[in-house]
């Protein structure tokens, strides 16, 4: 929103200060509230991951909080040698070990391994929808604010150089500014619509594509936040 200006060409500062009061993206606490409350609140889709035949997991959708920053979700960029997802944008995350008592373990447990995130430093939220892959997983997404430990203002990360090839994070509200409808796929019988966000990221000569799962992923928080508008046949 553009800020108004008063008849000496000031820059008016209630239109700014009026989203500031009125957007969770202004204040962690309230950020954590807000997203527990309408996670919670909400019917989520669980999938029946054996009977589709498709392996548990779930990832972390860090959204990294600093006092001095506008809110940010971290995104991974595989290795192009890794075994799966090979060179692709991706949430932290994996598959779901016989020893994680949940789904939130599993994706806090792969965030740790990943990019070196201690669980201690994420506040979980909830879950969104679960997202079945072609690859045969059924990828369950677990919210999770991050902030930097105790009397620390800086968020570190240490990504496993034998899996991760690159950490990139987006504003939270930009998203909306980048996203692109790429059109309809039908799996297994469902029509999903196919989601794009295209990041200009300055460090890069061409924009990052966020696609497949990850942007589906991504979309569901945006929905979530208010940010984006629902596709009324998203899936169908």
């Amino acid at each position: 929103m553009r800020a108004e200006q008063d008849p000496s060409g000031a820059p008016s500062q209630t239109a700014s200060a009026e989203e500031a009061e009125t957007s969770p993206l202004a204040d962690r606490d309230r950020l954590i509230d807000v997203l527990r409350e309408r996670l919670s609140a909400r019917s989520r889709l669980t999938l029946p991951a054996a009977a589709m035949g498709l392996r548990e997991s779930a990832v972390l959708v860090p959204i990294l909080w600093r006092p001095d920053a506008p809110p940010e979700v971290l995104y991974i960029v595989r290795r192009a040698d890794a075994p799966t997802h090979s060179g692709q944008i991706a949430f932290p995350g994996g598959k779901r070990e016989l020893d994680d008592p949940t789904l939130s373990h599993t994706a806090l447990r792969e965030s740790f391994e990943e990019v070196g995130l201690p669980a201690e430093q994420v506040s979980v939220c909830g879950l969104l929808d679960d997202v079945p892959t072609p690859a045969g997983f059924n990828i369950t997404p677990v919210v999770g604010v991050v902030q930097a430990p105790p009397g620390e203002t800086a968020l570190r990360f240490s990504p496993n150089q034998h899996e991760v090839a690159d950490l990139f994070a987006v504003p939270v509200a930009q998203f909306a500014s980048i996203y692109q409808l790429a059109g309809h796929t039908k799996w297994q019988g469902v029509r999903y619509a196919l989601h794009e966000f295209h990041f200009p990221d300055p460090a890069l000569p061409t924009p990052r594509r966020i696609w497949g799962a990850t942007a589906r992923v991504t979309f569901q928080l945006l929905t979530l936040l208010g940010l984006i508008a629902p596709l009324r046949d998203d899936i169908g």
